[in-house]
């Protein structure tokens, strides 16, 4: 086998000698051979490659490791200075083999080092088996070893040996070659890394090589599903419903046939897309995109392993995924959708069209299964497809009647008051009847999203009462109602208990930091909700137009602020990192704007703010009730709360509003006695300078007052501060049954008037 690697030219006695020793293990004769060869003539190149082979077989007899590896090194070191004397390179690759024999060799306990995790003493030995015997077993493992430095550059190294070596052990996979170099860390590695930083499409790809290699390989098909998970969990952070999930998720679930979330992810993309679309009526987007989730359920379901419990909508039988489907868009409440839907089944199971006559013969004789919305939604749209059927037209309105009088569900309102201005305009002899119904709608709804306890719908339709019907005689008793259920809703119900310990009164918010050892820390959504609900409470009953919501980055700004402040206790906006130990940019930026207060419970803490009662100005009330705010954010910590809620940014999107409507504290209606407040507050849009104001009780008894105006910075308007000469707190002064009258007249000659009655609460 040797003698075939070398040169056919003639040979020195010496070289012929050593090798044919060599050949037979014998490298105590072949030293002598080359000692010997050497004296006579120190030009003969071969015999300095032949001493490396002779050191390899020496250290190779070697029993004890140490001396074995140190037998290595020398024969590498033979080697090298055979090739520094062979200057032109005459004999190099005739002996090229005698290095790959050393590495073989040698890299044994390179491997052995690396799987026990010694990745720097693995590096010394595998780096000359690199350097010079070119051996690739051995670059990929030192690819590896330099992947675990903690040194930049090498790691940098170590990342480019294992992209190339992951290339070459696929193309030699490909070719069916090279067996041994089929190494899985590469692979994993490359995953990983990819994955950590967020290169989902780089990781994946060379996971997806590694599987091609390995493709029963439980690890790489593990970080596969892991990259995947990531990578649509981001896509719907980011960008919502993108088409992009879909082909994650078909990726996906070729590594993991049954997983929920990409099964679910791409029904949630078609469901999603299809409520959008029946939405804005667009039918007939509807049905491409409604053929497009058939059809990859049926793809899906050409996978033999998939476990169809796993998912409601891999149903191979077109009439069961219609009903599936129809089934959802009625819980959805989508009435365009279960239309489409119910048509599709009915087609399905009848084969047939359905027209006309199919409408006009179910809807006037429902079997029954067709009842409930389903029934209304599809008499809406035979009314609107067949417009001269006046048998299909009179139905709807015997429906409606029949309707008014019985059961209206949560979710059914807009519908039932749709229908009405329909009618009205079908039938406009009816208007008194159909505005009559309106009303009483209107009432009942207002009822029954009090009993709900959602405040706001229920306001929204007081409000369309107030404005439509401004004679009915329940205005004022439904608006106590409302009042009465909001204060427990979103006030009561928003209170942070406390408990004492060690003489301190800690809420209960669920804060986990802590400001002496200047961890940040988060809140819980859970108590973001209740300070969210609370701020709402004061703003919409003033007449805020817009409700905020929280946001989550000006929140924990406010949270470093609040921390900043506390080992403190003195609020500045001129913090530095040498007067407070917790200082950070964020929590500065955060003093700039926010307003801080020395109660460590946030609800209390917003309800002091608004009361503001122990300033001189109403500013902290302004910021609170800033019609230019859409966003706000808090902090609290051991001993304060710091509220952020208009930032200069801050526009007014509905200016045209405050026009004819304003902003009051006490508000217009009723307001609980415990918040009525000594300094009462009235802003709008336009100059407030001039203005007159009249308070009067409904006994005609007039209130002395002082009035002032105040601008607080960022905020859209300007406050008249109100402050009439009565104790809000005190029953025999001002008593339940009694309201206040209040009129506000502007230089311009606009006129606002309201009034407000007080109600008891048990807080």
């Amino acid at each position: 086998m040797i003698i075939t690697a070398l040169s056919v030219r003639a040979q020195h006695v010496s070289v012929m000698d050593a090798t044919e020793a060599l050949e037979k293990g014998n490298f105590k004769k072949a030293e002598k051979k080359i000692k010997k060869g050497l004296s006579k003539d120190r030009k003969i190149y071969q015999l300095y490659y032949l001493q490396a082979w002779a050191d390899l077989l020496k250290a190779n007899e070697e029993e004890d490791l140490k001396r074995q590896l140190k037998g290595y090194v020398k024969a590498f070191k033979s080697f090298s200075t055979a090739v520094s004397k062979d200057e032109d390179g005459q004999f190099k690759n005739e002996y090229a083999f005698i290095a790959k024999l050393i590495a073989k060799a040698y890299r044994v306990e390179g491997l052995e080092l690396y799987r026990r995790n010694q990745f720097s003493k693995s590096q010394n030995i595998l780096e000359p088996c690199v350097e010079i015997a070119n051996d690739t077993i051995s670059k990929i493992y030192l690819g590896l070893d330099l992947w675990q430095s903690r040194l930049q550059k090498d790691k940098g190294r170590g990342g480019t040996i294992l992209k190339e070596s992951a290339e070459l052990i696929h193309k030699c996979k490909l070719d069916s070659v090279q067996p041994e170099l089929y190494i899985q860390p590469v692979f994993y590695e490359l995953g990983k890394f990819y994955s950590s930083i967020n290169e989902d499409d780089s990781a994946l790809t060379y996971i997806r090589l590694g599987l091609d290699v390995f493709p029963e390989d439980l690890i790489l098909q593990k970080q596969a599903v892991e990259v995947i998970t990531f990578k649509i969990e981001k896509i719907k952070t980011n960008f919502g419903n993108s088409s992009t999930i879909l082909n994650w998720c078909e990726a996906g679930l070729q590594f993991e046939p049954n997983n929920k979330l990409f099964l679910n992810s791409t029904n949630e993309f078609y469901i999603k897309a299809l409520d959008y679309t029946f939405g804005r009526n667009d039918i007939q987007t509807a049905k491409l995109i409604d053929s497009g989730f058939y059809a990859t359920k049926q793809k899906q379901l050409a996978n033999k392993s998939m476990n169809t419990d796993e998912d409601a909508f891999l149903i191979d039988n077109r009439k069961v995924f219609v009903q599936q489907a129809l089934n959802l868009f009625q819980k959805l409440n989508n009435h365009s959708g279960m239309v489409y839907y119910f048509k599709e089944w009915y087609k399905a199971k009848y084969n047939t069209t359905f027209n006309e006559y199919h409408a006009d013969t179910l809807l006037n004789n429902p079997p029954n299964y067709l009842k409930g919305m389903l029934y209304f939604a599809l008499i809406n749209d035979a009314v609107n497809l067949y417009p001269k059927n006046e048998k299909i037209q009179l139905l709807r309105y015997k429906v409606y009647k029949k309707w008014v009088n019985g059961t209206i569900q949560y979710k059914h309102w807009d519908y039932i008051l749709g229908w009405n201005k329909d009618l009205l305009k079908q039938y406009p002899k009816k208007k008194f009847e159909l505005a009559s119904d309106k009303e009483l709608l209107y009432q009942r709804a207002i009822d029954s999203f009090i009993s709900y306890g959602n405040i706001k719908v229920a306001l929204d339709f007081f409000n369309s009462l107030k404005l439509e019907f401004p004679k009915n005689n329940n205005i004022d008793g439904l608006q106590k109602s409302l009042a009465i259920k909001d204060f427990e809703v979103r006030y009561k119900n928003t209170s942070i208990g406390s408990e004492v310990v060690r003489g301190k009164k800690i809420p209960f918010t669920g804060w986990n930091g802590s400001s002496q050892n200047c961890s940040v820390g988060i809140i819980p959504d859970s108590t973001h909700f209740k300070i969210t609900e609370r701020i709402n409470y004061f703003r919409q009953n003033a007449g805020v137009q817009n409700l905020v919501r929280i946001n989550k980055d000006i929140t924990r700004k406010c949270q470093e602020a609040s921390v900043m402040y506390s080992p403190v206790g003195v609020f500045t906006r001129k913090a530095t990192p040498e007067t407070h130990l917790c200082f950070s940019n964020d929590a500065y930026e955060a003093s700039k704007f926010s307003q801080a207060i020395k109660e460590n419970n946030p609800s209390i803490a917003a309800t002091v703010l608004f009361t503001d009662g122990k300033s001189e100005e109403l500013y902290n009330r302004q910021y609170i009730l800033a019609p230019n705010t859409h966003e706000y954010g808090y902090g609290a910590s051991e001993n304060n709360s710091v509220f952020w809620m208009v930032q200069p940014s801050d526009s007014l999107t509905d200016s045209t509003y405050y026009n004819n409507n304003f902003i009051a504290w006490p508000p217009s209606g009723y307001c609980p006695r415990m918040l009525t407040t000594d300094k009462w507050s009235f802003s709008t849009s336009g100059d407030l300078s001039g203005a007159k104001v009249s308070v009067k009780t409904s006994k005609g008894k007039t209130i002395p007052l002082k009035i002032s105006i105040e601008k607080a910075p960022m905020v859209a308007f300007s406050t008249l501060v109100i402050s009439p000469d009565i104790q809000s707190f005190d029953p025999m002064k001002f008593p339940t049954d009694e309201k206040v009258n209040i009129t506000v007249q502007l230089k311009s000659k606009r006129k606002f008037a309201y009034s407000f009655g007080i109600f008891e609460t048990n807080k």
